[in-house]
């Protein structure tokens, strides 16, 4: 079994939904291609000098992905993708 890690640091578009105060990634595009998010695995805050990027590690049903969203730029990163 082949295992990949990789970290593209690329902007992507996120389409969300928004419950109340709770922000939900259900899919994104990345490359031209869209991924349909299944299941959100984890939701952390990571300091970025003065302010701060939420994170989400979310799964497709082939990989793992951790999407990084800033509230001072407006801007979604994905950060780390890791599949088999």
């Amino acid at each position: 079994m082949l295992v990949f890690h990789e970290q593209p640091h690329a902007k992507v578009r996120v389409f969300v939904d928004f419950n109340g105060p709770k922000v939900m990634p259900k899919a994104f595009e990345w490359g031209g291609k869209r991924y349909d998010i299944h299941s959100l695995n984890l939701v952390y805050q990571r300091r970025r000098g003065k302010g701060y990027d939420w994170c989400f590690a979310v799964s497709d049903l082939a990989n793992t992905y951790v999407l990084s969203y800033s509230p001072e730029s407006l801007e979604w990163i994905l950060e780390e993708v890791q599949g088999q």
